[in-house]
């Protein structure tokens, strides 16, 4: 089918169904609005073509040529669609459901604001792509490259990110939940306010990575390592694992509340305000650490080693008594009778 023909089609409100169109020749086309069922477009040209709110279902688009297409707000579904060239293209608040773009070349090109449910893009380029908005639902990335990329308030839900490359990618309040990111080098990245609730990050580095405000509710933590972190106001409430190390760390306000990290690295590290009531801390290592103002109440401190560090009104409330006696500075305060009257309350019968 000619592109003539195609573009009258198109015009007309007629949707195009169960034609064989490989290696069709279809750039610059104005194809807007299209809808193509079980369509088999595989080599065909849609260089610089206009497919806005164009829908593609069930199509075979292996090894099609997008390069600087406009599709925004189209919509592809449960298709085919490896190898297929995206370089440039604009899928700004595309939906992609349930299609195979294994080894997509889609560098540069704008996915803002698309959806992206169960798709397949191991192997998958998308260095420099613009990524601001992006939802990535249950989707396969192994091996894929957001090199240089940028993304602000998107999200990865149980998506398979092992081997993506995102060396130079740039994150702002970006949501990672349940997603195994374990052993993996994010140093000197920055995270602005991105949550990493649930996130299993065992033996991961984000050592000199901005971290401010970033959220690790519930993750597991062992053997990762936050080394000179900028983390002030982070959230590690329930975040758990044996080990993990925050050595010369800013963690000023942030929050470790029921956290479990026996044998954790503060040596250095800053954590004035920080607050660790009811955290498992047991031979952690403070040595050298900045405690001003920290609360410390109900943490079990068995071990603990906080020789040269500042403690500075540090709160050690209805903490052991031999370790109280062990930690405490002349300027640390102890149990707060008023408070563990009201913790023990119970009411009258």
């Amino acid at each position: 089918m000619k592109l003539e023909t195609l573009g009258f089609a198109v015009h007309f409100g007629e949707p195009i169904a169960g034609r064989d169109l490989r290696g069709g020749s279809y750039a610059g086309g104005a194809l807007a609005g299209a809808v193509f069922h079980e369509v088999d477009f595989s080599d065909a040209d849609f260089r610089g073509a206009d497919l806005r709110e164009a829908t593609f279902d069930r199509c075979r688009l292996s090894r099609a040529n997008f390069q600087g297409a406009r599709l925004r707000a189209a919509t592809f579904h449960q298709c085919l669609a490896d190898d297929v060239l995206l370089a440039g293209a604009v899928l700004h608040k595309a939906a992609l459901v349930e299609c195979d773009f294994a080894q997509a070349r889609a560098a540069g090109a704008c996915l803002d604001l698309a959806l992206l449910h169960r798709c397949d893009w191991r192997g998958g380029d998308l260095r420099q792509a613009g990524l601001d908005g992006t939802q990535w639902s249950g989707c396969r990335l192994e091996g894929a490259s957001i090199q240089d990329s940028r993304m602000r308030h998107g999200g990865f839900s149980a998506c398979a990110l092992a081997g993506l490359d995102w060396a130079g990618a740039a994150f702002e309040r970006v949501v990672f939940h349940e997603v195994d990111l374990s052993r993996r080098r994010f140093d000197g990245q920055a995270f602005g306010g991105s949550q990493f609730s649930a996130c299993v990050l065992a033996g991961s580095s984000f050592d000199g990575a901005d971290l401010r405000q970033c959220n690790f509710q519930g993750a597991r933590l062992g053997g990762a390592s936050f080394r000179q972190v900028r983390a002030a106001r982070a959230l590690f409430p329930a975040a758990q694992g044996e080990g993990c190390c925050f050595a010369g760390a800013d963690l000023r306000q942030a929050v470790f509340e029921a956290a479990q990290l026996p044998g954790a690295d503060f040596a250095r590290a800053c954590l004035a305000q920080a607050y660790f009531a009811d955290a498992v801390l047991t031979g952690m290592s403070a040595v050298g650490a900045d405690l001003s103002e920290a609360d410390f109440s109900r943490a079990r401190l068995q071990g603990a080693d906080w020789r040269d560090a500042r403690t500075m009104r540090t709160r050690l409330h209805r903490v052991a008594q031999s370790d109280r006696d062990r930690l405490a500075g002349p300027h640390s305060l102890g149990d707060d009778e008023a408070l563990a009257a009201a913790e023990t309350w119970q009411p009258m019968h």
